[in-house]
C-alpha cells in the first residue's frame, strides 16, 4: 500500500496496532451582530453555507461534526441546533435550509413552541423568540444555561435553570416577566423540565436523580422521588394516563400511581443509557440511546429494538428525538440524522449538505448453503473460471476502498454512492473485524458492488474470525471473496518494528488459508514479487493442501508509477500481471482468478525518467485506457484480455493525505478523471466463451 500513514501505539503479543489522528472538531462562526441575522437560503447538497468558501476543504470534511443539542419539528422543518452556535431550520421536502448565526458565540441548549412562536434558550440565560422572521430575547436564567424548556398553554415558559432551579417566563405583547420558583436545593440541579397537561402539573428532574412535581394552581412541591442509583435524569415525557417517563443513565424510568420502575421490566431488552424521548398519537414511545433506537408501547411488553448490528446506520451516539409532522421519528446524533419513514432507515449527514440511502439489513439466514462447487481447473480452465461469481452488469471496473478501517456505516455509505457515481462494480475493502463486517458487507451488497474483503491483519499475526467472516458472507448470499494478508514483504506491512519474515508469512497464510476454504470461502492470495508467489504456492503443496487451489484466487497490485499502459520491460506496470500469471502456470498448471486489489497512477509521480510525469490528463488517459481493456476484450499492447483478469481496482477512492485519492485529497479532487470515468457507456465485459464481441 502506498504510503501508509500509521502510528504506532503499542506492541502487544499478537503484534502491532495501527491509531488514526484525532480529527479535531469545526471551527465555530464568528459573527458580531446582536439579533439572529438568517443565513442565506440554498439546497443541500448544491450550495455551502453563507460565510463558508464555496470549496469544500478536504480536511474539514473528515472532522467530526459539532455535537448537536437541541431539536424540535416546528413550521413543516426539522429545527437543529449544535454546538458551533448555529440554528438550521432543514425543509425534509424540498431540501432547502436557512441558518441562523447564533451572537456572542452562545449555543442553543433548547427549543420549545408556542403556537407559531419557537423558543431557543441558550448557554447565556437568554430566551429568543422567534415569530414572522423577527427575534427577540428575554432574560430567563441568571448566568446559567437554559438546559429544557415546557410551555404551558395559559402563556407561559418554564425553564430548567442550573444552579438556580425552574422559572417561569410570562410573555406578553411587548412585556416579558420572569419568576423564580422556590423550592429545595434538589431542584438546583435541574436538567429536564416538562408540562403535564391534564393536571396542570409541572414535572422536574436533576442530574442527581430526583424528580418532582411542581402544582401550578397551588403554587407548590407536591411530589418528590429519586431514582434508584440516582442517575442523572436527561429527559421527561408526560403521557396521557399521567405517568411520567425519565430517560435516563440508567436506563428508562417511569412514575405512575406513585410508584417507579425500570421499563421494560427486563432490563437487557433496552439495555442503557437512555438519552431522549418522544411519544407518538398512538401512544408509543421512541428511546434514543447510543447505537440503538427502540420502540415501545408499554414496559410490560417486549420492545422493538433496532441497533447497529442489524442496520449499519444506526452506528452513532443518538442524543435526540423528535417527531415529524407524519409522526414519524427523527433521531439525531453525534455524525448525523436517522429517519424512519415507515418502511426504511435513511440516514442525512450532519451538515444536510449530502444524504444517503439506506436499504434496510435483512437478518442473516440460518439456513447455511453449501459452498459453490467447483469444477477442477486443470480439466477445464473455462468451465472452472465461469464457476467464479461475479457482481450483475460486470464491466471490471473497480476501486479500492479507504486505506484505514477507521470508519462508520455512514462514511462507508458516502464513498460507495461515489462509486455508484462512477459505474463501479468490483472493490477492495479493509475491514476492522466481523462487527464492522457485518455492518458494511450489506451496504454493498445493496450497491450491486463484489467485494474482496481483506481485514487488518498484519502478515505476523493470526486472525481469529476467518471462518466467522465467510460463514456471514455465505448466509447473506455475498460471495466471500477473502484476502489473506498484504503485501507481506514489505517493512511497513510488519510495522517497521517486527522483522520482515517469509517463514512466520507462510505459517500464519497457510493456517489462514486452510480456515477460509473450510468455511467455503475464496482463498485470496496476495504478495508483490513471483519470488513469494512461488514459495506461497510451494508450502501449500508441501503441506498436501492441494483442494485449496480450486478456490483460490490472487490480487495483484499493479501501480503503474509513470509507465504508460502499455509498458511491458517489467512488472511495474498494469500489465505486470502476466509475470504472476507465468508463475501460477509453471507451479499449478493453470492461471486462477485475477483481481488487480490495488494499481493505477497518482498525480506527480515520475520513478522513471524515460517517461513524463503523471499530470492530471495522463492521470484521466491511463485509467481510461486500462477500463476500456474490459469494454474492448484488447489490453494495451494488443494482447487479448485474458479471461482470468476479473477486474482492476485502481488505488484510491478517498483520503486526506494521499494524492493518489480520487477524492478528499490535500492535493484536490481527480475531477478529470472522476468526470471521463463517470461518462463511460455502460456495457458488459465479455468473456471468450460469451458471444463474439
Amino acid at each position: 500500500m502506498w504510503d501508509c500513514i500509521q502510528v504506532v501505539l503499542f506492541l502487544a503479543l499478537t503484534g502491532c496496532l495501527a491509531a488514526c489522528a484525532v480529527p479535531s472538531p469545526l471551527p465555530p462562526i464568528v459573527t458580531s451582530p446582536d439579533t439572529f441575522p438568517a443565513a442565506t437560503t440554498c439546497l443541500s447538497g448544491n450550495h455551502i453555507l453563507a460565510g463558508l468558501p464555496e470549496t469544500v476543504d478536504a480536511e474539514a470534511e473528515r472532522r467530526d461534526y459539532p455535537e448537536a443539542t437541541a431539536a424540535i419539528w416546528a413550521d413543516g422543518a426539522l429545527w437543529t441546533a449544535n454546538e458551533s452556535g448555529l440554528l438550521t431550520r432543514w425543509d425534509v421536502e424540498n431540501g432547502s435550509y436557512r441558518q441562523y448565526h447564533i451572537p456572542d458565540g452562545a449555543v442553543i441548549r433548547s427549543l420549545a413552541t408556542a403556537g407559531s412562536t419557537l423558543a431557543a434558550g441558550t448557554d447565556d440565560g437568554l430566551l429568543w423568540l422567534l415569530a414572522s422572521e423577527n427575534w427577540r430575547s428575554v432574560p430567563a436564567c441568571a448566568d446559567a444555561a437554559i438546559t429544557s424548556i415546557a410551555w404551558d398553554p395559559a402563556g407561559a415558559f418554564w425553564c430548567a435553570c442550573p444552579g438556580e432551579g425552574l422559572v417561569r417566563v410570562n410573555i406578553a405583547e411587548n412585556t416579558a416577566r420572569r419568576e423564580a420558583i422556590p423550592g429545595s436545593d434538589a431542584i438546583q440541579g435541574i436538567s429536564a423540565v416538562a408540562y403535564e397537561p391534564t393536571h396542570a402539573v409541572v414535572w422536574i428532574a436533576t442530574s442527581s436523580g430526583d424528580a418532582l412535581r411542581y402544582d401550578i394552581h397551588r403554587r407548590q412541591w407536591t411530589e418528590h422521588l429519586t431514582l434508584p442509583g440516582r442517575p442523572m435524569v436527561h429527559t421527561l415525557l408526560n403521557r396521557p394516563d399521567g405517568s411520567i417517563w425519565m430517560a435516563t443513565a440508567n436506563g428508562l424510568y417511569v412514575y405512575r400511581n406513585g410508584s417507579v420502575s425500570l421499563c421494560p421490566a427486563n432490563r437487557s431488552a433496552l439495555d442503557t443509557p437512555v438519552s431522549a424521548l418522544t411519544r407518538t398519537a398512538d401512544g408509543s414511545v421512541w428511546v434514543a440511546g447510543d447505537e440503538r433506537i427502540a420502540r415501545i408501547t408499554d414496559c410490560e411488553t417486549q420492545p422493538l429494538v433496532y441497533t447497529d448490528a442489524d442496520n449499519p446506520i444506526l452506528s452513532d451516539r443518538h442524543r435526540l428525538v423528535v417527531l415529524d409532522s407524519a409522526d414519524r421519528p427523527w433521531f439525531i446524533g453525534r455524525r448525523g440524522k436517522v429517519h424512519f419513514d415507515g418502511n426504511a432507515w435513511v440516514a442525512i449527514d450532519a451538515d444536510v449538505r449530502r444524504q444517503a440511502d439506506f436499504t434496510p439489513v435483512e437478518p442473516a439466514r440460518d439456513v447455511l448453503p453449501p459452498p459453490r462447487s467447483f469444477p477442477s481447473p486443470g480439466a477445464s480452465d473455462t468451465d472452472w473460471l465461469r464457476t467464479w461469481p461475479r457482481p450483475p452488469d460486470d464491466n471490471g471496473r473497480g476501486m479500492h476502498f479507504l486505506q484505514t478501517h477507521q470508519y462508520d456505516a455512514i462514511e462507508a455509505q458516502r464513498q460507495i454512492n461515489r462509486l455508484i457515481r462512477l459505474g463501479v462494480r468490483w472493490a477492495t475493502v479493509i475491514y476492522r473485524d466481523h462487527a464492522q463486517l457485518k455492518r458494511t458487507a450489506p451496504l454493498f451488497q445493496a450497491a450491486g458492488i463484489t467485494v474482496v474483503w481483506r481485514p487488518f491483519v498484519r502478515p505476523y499475526q493470526s486472525y481469529v474470525s476467518w471462518a466467522e467472516d465467510v460463514t456471514f458472507l455465505r448466509q447473506r448470499g455475498i460471495a466471500p471473496y477473502m484476502q489473506l494478508y498484504n503485501e507481506p514483504e514489505l517493512d511497513q506491512e510488519w510495522d517497521r518494528l517486527c522483522p520482515v519474515s517469509q517463514e512466520v508469512y507462510l505459517r500464519n497464510l497457510l493456517s489462514a488459508a486452510e480456515q477460509v476454504y473450510d468455511a467455503g470461502g475464496y482463498v485470496g492470495l496476495q504478495v508483490m514479487t513471483p519470488e513469494w508467489l512461488r514459495a506461497a504456492l510451494r508450502e501449500i503443496k508441501a503441506a498436501g493442501k492441494h483442494p485449496i487451489f480450486e478456490r483460490m484466487f490472487f490480487i495483484p497490485h499493479l501501480h503503474g508509477l509513470n509507465h504508460p499502459p502499455n509498458y511491458t520491460e517489467d512488472i511495474h506496470g498494469v500489465l505486470g500481471f502476466r509475470e504472476f500469471a507465468r508463475v501460477f502456470a509453471e507451479e499449478l498448471g493453470f492461471v486462477p482468478v485475477m483481481i488487480a486489489g490495488e494499481g493505477g497512477w497518482r498525480l506527480g509521480e515520475q520513478q522513471d525518467n524515460r517517461f513524463p510525469a503523471i499530470t492530471e490528463a495522463l492521470h484521466r488517459d491511463y485509467h481510461l485506457e486500462v477500463f476500456n481493456w474490459f469494454r474492448t476484450g484488447r489490453l494495451s499492447d494488443g494482447e487479448p484480455l485474458p479471461d482470468y483478469l476479473f477486474a482492476f481496482c485502481p488505488w484510491l477512492i478517498s483520503d486526506p493525505a494521499d494524492p493518489a485519492a480520487w477524492f478528499d485529497s490535500a492535493a484536490g479532487d481527480r475531477t478529470l478523471t472522476i468526470e471521463a470515468i463517470a461518462s463511460l457507456p455502460t456495457f458488459e465485459r465479455r468473456f471468450s466463451w460469451d458471444n463474439p464481441r
